[in-house]
């Protein structure tokens, strides 16, 4: 893959590259993401473009763009993959976008825990996602967390038979729309800018998010409810517009890459993972509340969605197929991790 031929750039050609720009005008990359402020995100993209500016010794500059400042997802998505933003950090879900296919890396109750899905990521899933998402114009250069998505609403809704006919917010993607109609929900796909609006216009009345967006975004004000499905443990992606690596020198190629896997996924995890039971404790000292489900009570949301694993996989589509026995490899490796 393109990203691992750049991070075997030595150090010494890395340091020399940064000498010969130095008299250079820095060069000027865009970063988008829909980060809200005073998050773990906010604080890693902080930190990238701190150790970008220390790597290459002012010759490269990340903007950082943060709060969907660019745009919302969907938007920015599919404006880095035609070249017009450089680089950013994106759910899973707006990676979907331009590859289907990989909304199956978050399907639904399908990994046993996070140990078991960070090892698929790590060490059996990496190239052929970015196989996928090259073909659509983003070089994927790690990955980064989102955290666990639980069902989230206006009042309690402890068993799927509660969320039929709600009016609910999906995420925009195939398999999210399978899984809301599973349940016997009224689905409208709405992107993570638009989720208070339409919570407060009435246009749906639940949907499923991370603790790591939910408290952050003002979520948890209009819906105080938390059910703890985590029924997605949610990755994400960072990436690189294709069309603007490919005019990058390969010298700084090689730093994007190394500055990146400065940060490792370990280290990114730990981060977000850690704020969750902080917010946790946030969201109940503000009014909301959180509704812990019994192990009868998750396991009675898993066999109601588990039935259409096989349709979600032919919703998405493409090398749906390809990818999906790819992750019950992973899955059946990483299976000591569980």
């Amino acid at each position: 893959m393109r990203q691992v031929l750049a991070v075997a750039l030595g150090a010494a050609c890395i340091l020399g590259s940064a000498m010969a720009m130095a008299q250079q005008k820095p060069l000027e990359l865009r970063y988008t993401s829909g980060a809200p402020p005073k998050t773990p995100w906010e604080t890693q993209i902080n930190r990238f473009v701190a150790d970008m500016d220390k790597a290459s010794k002012g010759t490269v500059k990340i903007v950082p763009y943060i709060n969907a400042q660019l745009g919302n997802e969907q938007d920015t998505m599919q404006q880095l993959a035609r070249g017009r933003i450089d680089i950013g950090g994106f759910s899973m879900t707006a990676a979907a976008l331009l590859s289907p296919e990989l909304s199956l890396l978050n399907l639904p109750f399908y990994w046993d825990t996070q140990a078991q899905l960070d090892c698929a990521l790590d060490n059996h899933l990496f190239d052929i996602s970015a196989g996928l998402l090259e073909k659509r114009g983003a070089i994927l250069t790690g990955w980064n967390e989102i955290g666990s998505v639980d069902v989230v609403g206006k009042k309690p809704l402890m068993s799927p038979a509660d969320v039929k006919g709600m009016k609910v917010r999906m995420a925009p993607t195939k398999i999210a729309k399978v899984f809301w109609t599973a349940l016997g929900a009224n689905p409208t796909p709405l992107g993570i800018t638009e989720i208070n609006s339409g919570l407060q216009t009435g246009l749906v009345d639940a949907a499923d998010l991370p603790i790591t967006f939910y408290f952050p975004a003002g979520v948890g004000k209009l819906a105080p409810h938390i059910m703890m499905t985590q029924h997605v443990l949610a990755a994400g992606v960072n990436v690189v517009s294709k069309s603007v690596w490919n005019k990058l020198d390969p010298q700084v190629q090689g730093l994007i890459s190394q500055v990146s896997m400065a940060s490792p996924p370990t280290m990114l995890r730990q981060e977000v993972r850690g704020m969750e039971n902080f917010l946790r404790k946030k969201h109940v000292e503000m009014g909301g509340t959180i509704h812990e489900l019994s192990k009868d009570q998750r396991d009675a949301w898993r066999r109601a969605i588990e039935p259409s694993w096989p349709e979600m996989v032919k919703a998405v589509g493409g090398e749906g197929p390809k990818l999906w026995k790819a992750i019950q490899d992973a899955k059946k490796a990483c299976s000591k991790a569980a």
